[in-house]
């Protein structure tokens, strides 16, 4: 009776164990489509056998199979694979899609774009040059500056609405990571639980590896588990980190796994601030809602994130360049500021800050703007410094050697305005104007003038109405600021246009143009092919404009957009590429964790034999009893 009895019970797990694989089948079968999900195999074990005396001699019976566990079938080593090259294809979709819109903005080459209406600038010039006394010719160089100005503060415009967009998407990245990393520290506290209680977190464990995904979309990261043991039961210490500029930092402690249900969680001990307008995001205490000097920040993650803070670098740089193109069109001058004036730090190193002379208000010596910051005690804030109103800043941008097509006459009102200015009369040696004091300079045709800009020029020559203006200036409302893409503007009308650089006085004792001197016209229309030192357009934050090009404000202008051209060719590459190697990690993850409907079939079948063979010895052992029982 005793075997007897052990045989029904070894047929009895044989029925559940089958049972157990029929039910594992039907759960992999109805989650074949459930994003995140892990197949999960039955984990099959021999009972341990049962010493018995048979026929005198001791003897092992054995009692038949048991369920060990259901495992979930994945690969940690694929896993962590899948996130880390995930974060790198976020960050390159991000970068390229930026690039996509920053050519849309430029729109070069175009019949609208900034290199058209320079053509047509110069084409105008050209025109006032052969006619000179023309007013139909003079308008048109006003409509046609205007015209340019107009696109160049257009494109400056969208630039800075695109990097204001980025901003409010990396704001949104940034909520989201911490969303998420509040879900995972919250699963890993359930599934600790469970495992205290002996049970298998399987979904748990499923959703947590959905999460890690989606938080592989922003940001890339590291994950460590600890398995502990207290009081003769083990659970897992869940733990993530992010990189910061200081090295690593725990976000998720796994030494303070909760079993409180706390919120936020207990072991949830860091998150995600943005610490700065340039897209700096720090990493800090949880109970902290903003960022401090002494706050790691987040440093080459990859992800979304670090794919809006290149892109908003990116910007800036293009910006960047469109203002050294501004500042280059209207040539050197100085300016005082009126209103405080923000500049990012990020770019303080880069053109065309780096170009410019500060000159602190009561000062005279100027400085670089690095040394002003520091000798002006200037703070950071915000990821910018800001420069105080009274502050005089000359720039360098757009000078060039000229050489005049008609003697030029200079008043000693304007001797000041270009002292250092380098001067060669033909035969002569090279001078200033300084060395000519308190009396009108008249220099003869083919006079070498050096370092010289347009707005220069023009307040050099004669109009109607006296002496030359200078063209371009910075929009009132900037405050005395330089000349940028964004500011720049029209500042004479048409009659205050100097075209000549002879002068004659007029009934009224006035100083006013020849008429029909159109040489200075004709010599600004040539300079659109005259060459001029240009910081060498780069990507990202770090160009410090140390290398320079010679060339043209049209070439200048094309060297950028070729720069433009190049990055988002590389990250397109890049786009590509991981893509491809993204989709091979995917199929390698589902060729182990997938579930496959013919396996699936074939364990079903398996089972369902196996329980009825468990059935039949069950029948076959009640037959043996019966006939017993009948015989007694």
């Amino acid at each position: 009776m005793p075997s007897t009895f052990l045989g029904l019970q070894t047929a009895l797990r044989g029925l559940e164990v089958s049972q157990a694989g029929v039910a594992t089948v039907s759960h992999n079968v109805d989650n074949a489509d459930t994003p995140g999900y892990a197949r999960e195999v039955v984990d099959i074990s021999e009972m341990p056998s049962i010493p018995q005396y048979l026929g005198g001699n001791l003897s092992a019976l054995g009692q038949g199979a048991q369920v060990t566990q259901i495992q979930r079938i994945q690969s940690d080593f694929l896993s962590n694979q899948y996130r880390v090259q995930n974060a790198v294809l976020n960050q390159a979709n991000v970068v390229q899609s930026t690039l996509n819109e920053v050519s849309g903005i430029l729109d070069e080459p175009s019949s609208t774009g900034i290199s058209n209406a320079l053509t047509q600038f110069y084409q105008a010039w050209d025109t006032l040059g052969s006619n000179p006394s023309d007013l139909s010719a003079r308008t048109s160089v006003i409509d046609a500056a205007q015209t340019l100005t107009q696109v160049m503060n257009q494109t400056a415009n969208q630039l800075n609405q695109l990097r204001s967009n980025l901003q409010s998407s990396l704001a949104s990245a940034v909520n989201q990571v911490n969303s998420l990393l509040d879900q995972i520290a919250s699963v890993s506290n359930e599934i600790a639980k469970m495992q205290q209680l002996g049970e298998q977190p399987n979904s748990l464990l499923d959703q947590r590896d959905a999460l890690l995904n989606q938080l592989s979309q922003y940001t890339s990261f590291q994950t460590q588990i600890q398995t502990v043991t207290q009081g003769g039961v083990s659970y897992d210490q869940f733990s993530l980190t992010l990189t910061g500029s200081a090295g690593p930092v725990t976000m998720i402690d796994g030494m303070k796994t909760d079993f409180s249900n706390g919120d936020p969680p207990a072991n949830l001990v860091h998150h995600l601030v943005i610490a700065s307008d340039t897209g700096d995001v720090s990493i800090v205490p949880i109970t902290s809602d903003s960022a401090s000097s002494s706050d790691s920040v987040l440093a080459g993650q990859g992800g979304q994130i670090q794919g809006y803070q290149d892109s908003i670098a990116d910007v800036q740089t293009y910006q960047s360049d469109l203002d050294v193109f501004a500042q280059s069109l209207a040539g050197p001058g100085t300016t005082v500021l009126t209103s405080g004036w923000t500049i990012p730090a990020s770019l303080v190193n880069s053109p065309p800050y780096n170009k410019m002379e500060f000159t602190p208000s009561g000062g005279t010596k100027p400085l670089s703007l690095q040394d002003f910051i520091t000798n002006e005690g200037l703070v950071e804030t915000n990821g910018s410094y800001t420069i105080p109103a009274g502050t005089k800043i000359a720039t360098s941008l757009g000078g060039m050697t000229v050489t005049l097509l008609g003697p030029l006459t200079v008043s000693s009102a304007t001797l000041s305005n270009f002292g250092n200015m380098t001067i060669q009369v033909p035969g002569g040696e090279p001078t200033t104007f300084s060395d000519y004091v308190n009396s009108p300079v008249s220099l003869p045709a083919g006079t070498v003038l050096q370092n010289v800009g347009l707005n220069q020029l023009l307040t050099l020559g004669y109009s109607e109405n006296g002496q030359g203006k200078p063209l371009f200036t910075s929009s009132a409302t900037a405050g005395g600021q330089p000349i940028t893409a964004a500011n720049i503007t029209v500042a004479i009308q048409p009659s205050d246009l100097a075209a000549g650089t002879t002068s004659q006085t007029d009934s009224s004792g006035n100083t006013v143009a020849v008429s029909g001197d159109g040489t200075l016209a004709t010599l600004i229309g040539n300079m659109a092919n005259q060459q001029m030192q240009f910081p060498n357009p780069s990507s990202g934050s770090s160009a410090t404009g140390s290398e320079t090009l010679t060339g043209s404000l049209s070439s200048y202008l094309t060297a950028v957009v070729g720069q433009l051209g190049l990055q988002s060719q590389q990250a397109s590459n890049t786009v590509n590429v991981q893509t491809s190697l993204l989709q091979q990690i995917s199929n390698q993850q589902q060729s182990v964790s997938g579930v496959s409907m013919d396996e699936e079939m074939t364990n079903l079948i398996s089972y369902q034999q196996a329980y009825n063979a468990s059935a039949e010895i069950i029948s076959a052992i009640n037959a043996m009893l019966t006939q017993l029982m009948q015989n007694v």
